[in-house]
C-alpha cells in the first residue's frame, strides 16, 4: 500500500473517526471514478448509509470506508 494512503486512512481512523456522515459519505462516493454495476449491487459497494447506517456497526462502516478511500487511489 502507498505511503500516502496509509498515512490518510490512519488520519481519517484517529480519533476514534469511523466514516463520514451519511451525506458527505454519498457525495464521497458520487465523486469515485469507474464505478460499475455489479449484479444488483455497484463495484464499489454504496456507502453504508440509509438503512443500512442503523444496521452496521462501526467496524463495518470502517472498512467500507476504506474500501472507498482505496478505490479512490487506485
Amino acid at each position: 500500500m502507498n505511503t500516502r494512503l496509509k498515512e490518510l486512512i490512519e488520519y481519517c481512523s484517529q480519533d476514534k473517526r469511523v466514516c463520514p456522515q451519511p451525506i458527505p459519505w454519498n457525495r464521497l462516493w458520487e465523486m469515485l471514478p469507474n464505478k460499475e454495476r455489479k449484479g444488483i449491487g455497484w463495484n464499489p459497494p454504496l456507502p453504508l448509509i440509509l438503512g443500512a447506517w442503523w444496521e452496521t456497526s462501526d467496524v463495518q462502516k470502517a472498512a467500507r470506508f476504506k474500501e472507498h478511500l482505496i478505490w479512490a487511489y487506485e
